[in-house]
């Protein structure tokens, strides 16, 4: 028996969202969806178990995207063909990670705002890919052991910066290409020696070495 129904279909029909975005997890496990999802690869699932308001469709995070159909539009923009970018920080040592449609500007714009209470980001790669922001938070994943949160105030709010990792550069930028499984169009990469400033400390010396 197919887990679209009429509802459902009807509530994919206001959203915008095609039938071949969705997997039919109706027939299996709450613990299965999400492996069926990722190997039809669905954006969304149609699952056995509803949620306590009675809906069935979910994300690959678990979210019921009925009862909050603003999720919809982050989950779509994950899928969105933009660009990821390191920026790294001198004085703390650390790198960001993120996603952005116009990069060239970002660091200025972390600087701004002030972004985990630091002020002196600076951009160091970008590269476009057709789903940036699958490739964003799968190389979180990937450099977990590395990430180092840090609390900040924008406009008087306390924030949480997850996005920041205490590792090199190389391996910033590995975590990317491997996730990616491509290279970047339009890429670009800070001169190797702003770079290797962001490399261990050997390597940084050598870097200063030519500076000098």
């Amino acid at each position: 028996m197919s887990g679209f129904t009429d509802e459902i279909r009807s509530f994919l029909c206001s959203q915008r969202i095609p039938d071949d975005w969705v997997c039919d997890a109706s027939m299996v496990g709450p613990r299965r969806y999400k492996r069926k999802m990722e190997a039809e690869g669905k954006l969304f699932a149609i699952v056995r178990e509803p949620c306590y308001n009675g809906h069935y469709i979910r994300s690959h995070k678990g979210h019921c995207m009925q009862c909050d159909t603003s999720r919809i539009a982050y989950v779509l923009r994950h899928y969105k063909e933009a660009y990821v970018y390191i920026a790294g920080s001198r004085s703390q040592r650390l790198l960001k990670i993120g996603w952005s449609e116009t990069p060239y500007d970002r660091a200025e714009h972390l600087n701004s705002i002030g972004y985990g209470a630091i002020s002196d980001w600076e951009l160091l790669y970008y590269g476009s890919y057709p789903e940036a922001g699958k490739v964003e938070l799968s190389s979180h994943s990937r450099l977990s052991w590395h990430m180092t949160p840090r609390g900040w105030f924008r406009e008087g709010v306390p924030q949480d910066a997850r996005e920041i990792f205490k590792c090199s550069y190389t391996e910033a930028r590995e975590a990317i290409r491997r996730v990616a499984g491509m290279e970047g169009e339009g890429e670009w990469e800070a001169h190797w020696v702003k770079r290797k400033l962001y490399e261990p400390k050997e390597e940084k010396r050598e870097a200063l070495a030519v500076i000098a």
